[in-house]
């Protein structure tokens, strides 16, 4: 074995999202149009918490770094 086949079976591939409510795709979709957290909770007439909130767990979720990776990764899937 290569080194770089060595190297390409130790390396982690990417697990699928986990899949998440119609809500949560709603929220994604307007961030990845430029619209804020607060503008996102006042487009679906919730709080501006809940939106944090949820953004927040979904990040953990798939383990992403930061909302554009989020984001990113949401596109990635389709789901945007």
């Amino acid at each position: 074995m290569t080194a770089h086949e060595n190297f390409i079976t130790r390396t982690k591939q990417p697990e699928p999202v986990q899949a998440i409510r119609a809500m949560d795709v709603r929220i994604i979709k307007l961030l990845s149009e430029g619209y804020q957290a607060k503008e996102v909770a006042e487009q679906l007439k919730m709080k501006h918490r809940t939106v944090t909130s949820r953004v927040e767990d979904i990040r953990i979720m798939w383990k992403c770094r930061n909302t554009t990776h989020l984001v990113v990764m949401a596109i990635n899937e389709g789901l945007v």
